[in-house]
């Protein structure tokens, strides 16, 4: 077990690492909700970790979640979490695009290509 505790610590830090490397990384730009209207002081953030992940906050929480249920050693919460936090980050992430590719047009479609 304590090698399964060891991963999931793993996990838990690499994800919480991620999302903090996105709030960081956006600044006064981060918000814990999808922006419907775009405002002026709005701007597409693409440089640092997003260069390499398009949701690293996203990302970064839903490892940070697993990571946690290793830890707890709970295999039934651990299929639970992965399906409620894929199924959620699923339709969020769906959603974000398309408020993005409506707020910043071509600009984002060159980001994620």
């Amino acid at each position: 077990n304590f090698i399964i505790i060891y991963i999931g610590i793993f996990v838990m830090i690499t994800g919480q690492t991620v999302r903090t490397l996105a709030m960081i990384t956006c600044g006064k730009h981060f918000s814990h909700q999808v922006m419907n209207n775009k405002h002026s002081q709005h701007q597409l953030v693409t440089n640092g970790i997003y260069s390499y992940l398009r949701h690293p906050s996203y990302f970064g929480w839903f490892w940070w979640s697993l990571g946690t249920q290793l830890v707890l050693c709970n295999p039934i919460s651990l299929l639970a979490y992965t399906y409620a936090s894929w199924d959620f980050f699923h339709g969020r992430i769906a959603y974000e695009e398309t408020v993005l590719v409506k707020s910043y047009g071509d600009k984002y479609i060159q980001y994620i290509n």
